[in-house]
């Protein structure tokens, strides 16, 4: 009797784990942007290279096509070799400011952001209560800071390989209110 007992409470125990809500990869995509704060701008300070380098003139262009598509608005200058631009709502997520100084530009904002571009995987432990989240994460341009300004070495994402991935992972718990991370 104590046998059946077991076999009993083990089959029910069973039944009622396989279903548990088990973790989607949608669910698990949120998550780990939510706890990565993907999509993450990846901000610096971006130049063309040396004042009067030939770099310049194909960079004061970008600066002026973004602020013909209204991402940034000059601001009043005391000095006509200076000039300050701030960014628009369209580019205010991403965007600090440009300045002229001298007749040398400098951008300082995002030209990349870092973002998670796919869940791999979900592997279940502890009776499907815990999983552990395989995922990969890459860059990609902010456009269009990114074609306007990165034009050379001088930006550090130019040349970066926005095909190179990084995986990573992610120990997730069930609770009683859904997937989280926590020990």
């Amino acid at each position: 009797m104590r046998k059946l007992k077991v076999f009993l409470f083990l089959c029910v125990t069973g039944a009622l784990l396989s279903c548990a809500p088990k973790l989607s990869k949608e669910q698990a995509a949120t998550i780990v942007s939510r706890y990565f704060g993907y999509p993450k701008p990846l901000t610096g300070i971006v130049t063309a290279g040396p004042a009067g380098s030939p770099a310049i003139k194909q960079f004061m262009k970008g600066i002026r096509k973004l602020e013909a598509d209204g991402f940034a608005t000059v601001q009043p200058s005391k000095s006509p070799k200076d000039k300050a631009y701030t960014p628009t709502d369209k580019s205010r997520a991403y965007m600090v400011g440009i300045y002229i100084k001298d007749s040398y530009p400098l951008y300082e904002g995002a030209v990349c952001r870092e973002v998670l571009k796919s869940i791999e995987g979900i592997q279940f432990s502890g009776g499907h209560d815990a999983a552990t989240v395989t995922f990969t994460a890459g860059l990609e341009p902010i456009e269009p800071v990114y074609s306007l300004l990165c034009i050379n070495k001088f930006c550090d994402c130019f040349g970066k390989d926005f095909k190179k991935t990084d995986t990573l992972k992610l120990r997730l718990h069930r609770y009683e209110k859904g997937w989280r991370i926590g020990g």
